[in-house]
């Protein structure tokens, strides 16, 4: 259900779970002053962030949303 306002509170994202991608609900950020919350339309796998995770597993943070190879839109604005 969405709050009274349709501010959506909650947004899905890619996560590395020990040896494993996961499709999750996350919290929702809020852009700073300067940033802008994109839209992902689509997305690839970056192939430093799958190098690193392959091999260099102990320096990969678990529970981190990475991707940097995305195609989006600029869903809200804080100016």
């Amino acid at each position: 259900m969405r709050p009274p306002d349709g501010e959506r509170t909650a947004m899905r994202a890619m996560v590395l779970r020990g040896d494993a991608l996961a499709i999750e609900d996350v919290e929702r950020p809020t852009p700073g002053p300067g940033q802008v919350l994109a839209k992902v339309l689509a997305c690839g796998i970056c192939g430093s962030d799958l190098h690193a995770a392959l091999y260099l597993g102990e320096m990969i943070a678990a529970s981190r949303a990475s991707g940097s190879s995305a195609w989006d839109t600029i869903d809200r604005e804080q100016a």
